[in-house]
């Protein structure tokens, strides 16, 4: 018995070692937040955004509102996450019309008009994805630090 003990303690430490580990891992996936960065637009609708446009998202979360560049407009929105489930109200914008580059209004619209129907997000090595209840991914960003 007395052998014994010294390879129960080791395997004790190694377990709560192991475990440790895996709960900072699973933490630093379920931390992940919206805020602290820019949000740049990748795809909208599975669509790459216009290679001349500048669509960009910001959170803050002391004010549960949201702001950024939509391609032309500025635009601003309240924003509500509960854990994985994001609900932003549909989006105030100023009132410019940019004709170039080509497209870029109809783009504009389409990608206000999406922030409505978010249900879901993730973000995941620098990227976040926004869903809609029927789990299609509508928007795509990735972090301006990181590109």
């Amino acid at each position: 018995m007395k052998k014994m003990l010294p390879i129960f303690f080791a395997l004790l430490v190694f377990g709560i070692t192991l475990s440790a580990c895996n709960r900072t891992n699973s933490a630093a996936e379920t931390n992940a937040t919206l805020d602290g960065a820019t949000w740049m637009l990748l795809s909208l609708n599975g669509q790459t955004v216009l290679a001349e446009s500048e669509v960009t998202a910001v959170f803050n979360p002391d004010e549960n509102r949201m702001n950024g560049l939509a391609g032309c407009n500025n635009y601003f929105a309240e924003y509500e996450v509960d854990g994985d489930m994001l609900s932003i109200t549909a989006p105030g914008a100023t009132r410019m019309i940019c004709a170039e580059p080509d497209g870029l209004m109809q783009q504009e619209d389409t990608y206000l008009q999406s922030l409505s129907t978010i249900a879901n997000y993730k973000i995941q090595d620098d990227k976040l994805e926004m869903t809609n209840s029927s789990g299609e991914r509508v928007l795509v960003f990735v972090s301006k630090q990181s590109g």
